[in-house]
């Protein structure tokens, strides 16, 4: 594709999301500019990769903070142990 929408999908391509909800606005073009081709070999395979790096992007930051912040919760709590609530000593102690 060339012109300014040809330009658009390369930076579309180029931009990294920031959110899920950027990842899905990129499907969203990629699903109408497949549908607007005839010619099967104008598949935005660009857009579409650059959809999934986003994502794998996106996830891995997820799991890295999440980790982060539940062994931070688990281990450097200083949320007092008491009789009725006691997840930390459950969680570390063995049965």
């Amino acid at each position: 594709m060339t012109g300014k929408a040809g330009a658009l999908l390369t930076e579309l391509a180029a931009t990294p999301a920031q959110s899920l909800a950027s990842v899905i606005a990129k499907l969203a073009v990629v699903v109408r500019e497949a549908n607007d081709n005839t010619d099967i070999f104008e598949f935005p395979l660009l857009q579409s990769r650059s959809a999934l790096d986003d994502l794998q992007r996106l996830i891995q930051a997820a799991i890295t903070y999440y980790s982060a912040r539940l062994e931070s919760l688990l281990f450097h709590s200083s949320m007092p142990e008491s009789k009725d609530f006691a997840p930390r000593r459950v969680l570390l102690s063995n049965p």
